[in-house]
């Protein structure tokens, strides 16, 4: 946790910070980490879109991206449901940071200011969060 009651990790990869960056922007990466389909535009002001199997969306807006350093998402205080509805979420603050460890890295997690953007039915299903790959292991098969 932090001060503010935010959630906080950080976890050493055995792999380069190019190669966690590339986990954390490349859509076909983060598809695999979220369990959702991922639209994502590089770019600060830029869109990010979750489409989960179950048609439900979650949208987030880039804030900062330095590159193979830090990548902060704002999550939007809302999701799209599969009926074209919108449902209230809170909105969230999520930043990425990454640290060079020689052949290795450290990546620290830092959410703030809400509930976890995982899909709301990942309580049961096939999308549950324990299912979908951990990015140790995203990162470690490249």
């Amino acid at each position: 946790m932090t001060d503010e009651g935010g959630i906080r990790r950080a976890v050493e990869l055995s792999c380069s910070s190019r190669r966690v960056w590339s986990a954390l922007t490349e859509a076909h990466e983060l598809s695999a980490w979220f369990g959702a389909e991922v639209e994502l535009d590089l770019r600060p002001g830029g869109l990010a879109r979750f489409l989960w199997p179950d048609g439900t969306a979650r949208r987030a807006i880039v804030e900062v991206v330095v590159p193979q350093r830090h990548l902060v998402l704002r999550w939007l205080p809302f999701e799209e449901a599969p009926d074209g509805g919108r449902r209230q979420r809170r909105g969230s603050r999520i930043a990425f940071t990454i640290e060079d460890r020689g052949p290795a890295s450290r990546l620290t997690i830092i959410e703030e200011g809400g509930a976890s953007p995982l899909h709301p039915g990942d309580a049961a299903g096939s999308g549950r969060r324990e299912d979908r790959p951990a990015l140790h292991g995203i990162v470690a098969t490249a």
